[in-house]
């Protein structure tokens, strides 16, 4: 509420009764209604007087929005509604038959379907990659290294479909824990493996002066290197059964 010394009244503001009474205002041509949202019913109501709604302060019923509603509508006038759809036609039957794929959609014959339907499918679709998920995204974790390379956490994947130009399907990957960098080892056999975690530590040693204290991956056999992690007293960890691996957060 705002107080003018030329004024005669107090004037209130909508945006902070909305705010803070949880209510919604309702403006006519000649008059204004405040309504309650939890029971809709009306606990304030204004009347035009020289271009300002005034409050009245007594005689409000609490169904006076509801009362006086039918005399603002006329008996003659319909009222309609509309939406427009703004999507494609096609991106309106790939979410009508399902999520349907476009390729497949291009098939039926239906002249209600391929009517105005484009030749490419240009929009993405936001259920589409959420629906072929096997599983909820792993949870942000809330622990983390303090210093760089104190974990290293490492996977293999392959073998790839398509080979690599110098011929290798299984790359090997590497992330600190700590500043997530990442490097990426291109590997023609598993058993090379054991020979890239190697030349990684001696990296690390000799070009950050640090070392290495613990390697975190799954429980794939080639990276069975106790020898290895023993003599360089490094921590080596494995994750659970059933488990993503390298789960970082």
């Amino acid at each position: 509420m705002l107080c003018v010394p030329s004024f005669t009244f107090n004037l209130i503001s909508a945006e902070r009764l909305a705010l803070h009474s949880s209510c919604c205002l309702i403006f006519f041509s000649h008059s204004c209604f405040v309504q309650d949202l939890a029971s809709w019913t009306t606990i304030g109501m204004g009347e035009v007087r020289d271009g300002l709604y005034h409050l009245l302060r007594f005689g409000v019923s609490s169904s006076a929005l509801v009362d006086v509603l039918p005399a603002f509508l006329h008996k003659d006038q319909l009222l309609s509604a509309s939406v427009t759809h703004k999507d494609s036609t096609s991106d309106l039957w790939h979410c009508r038959l399902g999520h349907i794929s476009f390729s497949r959609l291009l098939l039926i014959d239906d002249p209600l379907v391929k009517q105005n339907l484009s030749s490419s499918n240009t929009s993405p679709c936001c259920v589409c990659p959420l629906a072929k998920q096997h599983r909820l995204s792993c949870p942000i974790s809330t622990n983390k290294s303090l210093n760089a390379f104190d974990i290293v956490h490492c996977d293999i994947w392959g073998p790839n479909p398509t080979i690599a130009i110098d011929g290798s399907p299984f790359f090997l990957t590497l992330v600190d824990d700590f500043s997530r960098t990442t490097r990426v080892y291109m590997l023609k056999h598993k058993s090379d493996v054991r020979s890239c975690i190697e030349s990684f530590y001696y990296l690390i040693e000799t070009q950050f002066q640090t070392r290495i204290k613990m390697f975190r991956n799954d429980n794939g056999k080639e990276f069975l290197m106790t020898d290895f992690f023993k003599s360089k007293s490094i921590i080596h960890q494995t994750s659970c059964v059933e488990t993503p691996p390298n789960k970082m957060g």
